[in-house]
């Protein structure tokens, strides 16, 4: 369910021009077409405050712990 959830956040966040694809276990890489690294990283820093206020992984009454993501970018 988490990563159903997750997968939500990630495509309400990124542009039509993007793909999110899942890679791996619990893995995801996003391609970015046509955008500079420090767009990325912006980028990168939305999606990661995006899951934070999603709250993914909270139980019903507000307790326990949250999903939290880590978001790393290469570019060329």
């Amino acid at each position: 369910m988490a990563l159903r959830r997750l997968a939500t956040v990630l495509k309400k966040t990124v542009r039509e021009v993007d793909v999110a694809a899942r890679y791996g276990g619990e893995e995801f890489a996003i391609l970015l077409p046509s955008t500079g690294k420090l767009a990325a990283l912006k980028l990168g820093e939305k999606l990661r405050q995006a899951v934070e206020k999603a709250g993914i992984g909270k139980e019903a009454k507000g307790e326990g712990d949250a999903l939290t993501v880590s978001i790393g970018v290469a570019s060329r």
